[in-house]
């Protein structure tokens, strides 16, 4: 690779906590620029990283240039103006080779190399599911299908995509076709020293279900999954929402469906704190349980192993692929004996014992500077 080569990684859609594309999408996106920062020293390439002004962090890289740039995402005129018109400015005022976006949307004239991340089909999953689809309103529903179009046109100028996982990379080469350069790059979570613990009260069982309220995350399934225990007589357990309130009216359902069951004694809401670590997130529960129908990589089930709580969730590809055998997988569809079982084996400390030192062992699996490294690398191959 030459020499001073510029390339630049566009975050300007990237405000957690604070709409954009929050979540997980951040959660990669901060943990590549911050990872990325450490490793471009002294290799000869020169990286810009644009961050929208309403994001004050990333202030302290040494190596790469954090540039602000101001930007309504919410507003459809200023979100297309920055893709077609500013941003394609900016790459050819400062002479850059390469352009990665963490979301898949690309300007639509080709000033540069192309490069973008795609996380998922959630798009496709929603709009081609009708138990799905009812929830979008009208103007989410309009939103939908162009954000999908400028998904769908992104991975076909760009030069290489990004996924996470191998099933995604499944699921777009039977979507799209397989002519597209296509590199699977793993997520991670951060690490931390936890040590498995055996004051637990494992009698009185408190399970935490960390998702945002979107209707493919399962919450519902959790409603009934509570209910089953309730049925075959255990009692001892409480379960705890965990997330922003994205779909008002799915949380309106929620709410509605826990009142009418009588499981407001069982199933909790967790209020939002702003300033709280994953290390206290996952400190309070047992378990965490993600019954999500559809997952681009479910960081959540990995933050969990990595905080040493064991997961139980539902029996997806993406799951089965990032989790082998160290989480416990729920059928819904089981019988009562199944979830007598289910309840001996979360009771059980030996077999919560187990899982944690299983989860611990896939955990190391993953890590974000093996991730901002193969991006690296894909940045390299591609400017060859």
């Amino acid at each position: 690779m030459r020499d001073n080569v510029s390339i630049c990684i566009d975050l300007t859609n990237i405000i957690p906590g604070k709409g954009g594309s929050g979540g997980g999408i951040a959660t990669y996106s901060i943990n590549l620029v911050r990872h990325l920062d450490v490793l471009v020293e002294d290799i000869g390439l020169t990286v810009y990283c644009l961050k929208n002004s309403r994001y004050d962090g990333l202030d302290d890289l040494k190596n790469i240039q954090v540039i602000d740039f101001s930007l309504n995402n919410d507003h459809l005129f200023s979100r297309l103006f920055w893709l077609n018109v500013r941003l394609p400015r900016f790459c050819k005022s400062h002479n850059i080779k390469l352009l990665h976006r963490t979301i898949p949307e690309l300007p639509s004239v080709k000033v540069c190399k192309y490069m973008v991340t795609m996380h998922d089909f959630m798009f496709d999953l929603y709009l081609d599911h009708p138990h799905l689809k009812r929830y979008l309103s009208a103007k989410n529903l309009f939103k939908f299908y162009f954000l999908r179009y400028l998904s769908r046109r992104a991975i076909s100028s760009s030069d290489k995509v990004i996924v996470p996982a191998e099933a995604i990379k499944q699921e777009l080469q039977a979507k799209l076709g397989g002519n597209h350069q296509v590199v699977v790059i793993n997520e991670a979570s951060e690490k931390i020293n936890s040590r498995f613990t055996n004051d637990r009260n494992l009698k009185e069982l408190k399970i935490g279900v960390i998702a945002g309220f979107y209707p493919h995350k399962g919450h519902l399934k959790v409603l009934e999954l509570a209910e089953r225990f309730l049925q075959v007589g255990f009692s001892d357990f409480k379960m705890y929402f965990r997330g922003s309130q994205v779909y008002k009216n799915y949380v309106t359902e929620v709410q509605d469906r826990i009142s009418d069951r009588g499981l407001s004694d069982h199933v909790k809401f967790e209020g939002f704190k702003v300033q709280i670590t994953l290390e206290e997130i996952y400190a309070d529960y047992d378990y965490v349980l993600l019954l999500s129908e559809y997952e681009g990589f479910g960081l959540p089930v990995l933050e969990a192993q990595a905080h040493a709580v064991p997961v139980i969730c539902s029996d997806i590809p993406i799951f089965r692929e990032n989790l082998g055998d160290s989480a416990l997988y729920f059928n819904p569809d089981c019988s009562d004996a199944e979830i007598q079982s289910l309840i001996e084996r979360l009771t059980n400390e030996e077999v919560r014992e187990g899982m944690v030192l299983a989860g611990n062992e896939n955990v190391r699996r993953f890590s974000w500077e093996k991730m901002a490294a193969e991006t690296l690398s894909a940045y390299q191959a591609a400017l060859r």
